[in-house]
């Protein structure tokens, strides 16, 4: 089994500290796009960030 794992994040400046859906779509499925043989068995997300620190979002995907 393989993984590939996605990193999102906003700068600490930005303007609100949102993560863009857009971007992580566009990242998920050019991903998918160039490895249509890939089986995906698990997905994980984790969102991490606080008070003091601006969101991030780690995606892994699980495939064979």
């Amino acid at each position: 089994m393989k993984v590939k794992v996605f990193e999102f994040s906003t700068d600490y400046w930005s303007w609100g500290w949102r993560v863009a859906g857009s971007e992580i779509e566009g990242a998920v499925n050019q991903w998918m796009a160039s490895n249509p043989t890939a089986q995906i068995r698990f997905v994980k997300h984790e969102s991490l960030g606080g008070v003091w620190h601006p969101p991030q979002l780690i995606i892994s995907i699980y495939y064979e």
